[in-house]
């Protein structure tokens, strides 16, 4: 593709496949927001990579899940985490927290995203289970090399392991 147009990169759940050389055009007035990282309105893409990654079991109060690019750049992150409660505390199954939810802070808790867990009613069993977590997200890094995604489980009531997917696509672009 020789040239994509994005408008509303952070708002919208669209992924735009682009290769490297692709020129991003953007409204006018974006300057500083997501969309517009160097306060143009075009430059030119330098590099695009997505990657699926399975996350290990993750038990604890924090997860760290590190994210290395190929040179200090500005860089648009977008993506997809899915979540699942593998291991909760037995009180769960029977009388669940009513506050419980999970906060993803990308690349610093400025950029923070918070998903209440929800619960699923089995009246034959008489008991509760969890639902999965899913939340897309879109951010922006400037001269920066890596970053990192922290989710934590919060007022989980006690021990709770998770399990999930990760997918991002990053989109490099020249030096503004």
């Amino acid at each position: 593709m020789a040239q994509a147009t994005l408008l509303g990169l952070c708002s919208d759940n669209v992924v735009t496949v682009l290769t490297p050389s692709s020129t991003i055009e953007c409204s006018s007035g974006s300057s500083g927001s997501c969309c517009s990282p160097c306060g143009s309105s075009s430059w030119n893409v330098t590099d695009v990579h997505s990657e699926t990654i399975t996350l290990p079991d993750m038990s604890g109060s924090v997860v760290i899940l590190p994210l290395v690019f190929p040179t200090l750049a500005t860089y648009t992150v977008t993506g997809s985490l899915q979540i699942d409660v593998l291991n909760a505390p037995a009180s769960w199954s029977t009388n669940p927290p009513a506050a419980i939810y999970i906060q993803v802070d990308l690349d610093n808790p400025t950029n923070r995203i918070k998903r209440t867990v929800t619960f699923r009613y089995d009246a034959s069993g008489n008991s509760y289970s969890v639902d999965p977590v899913d939340l897309q997200f879109s951010f922006l890094i400037k001269e920066k090399a890596a970053t990192t995604i922290t989710v934590t489980p919060v007022n989980a009531g006690g021990s709770v392991t998770l399990q999930g997917s990760l997918w991002y696509q990053y989109i490099q672009y020249t030096h503004c």
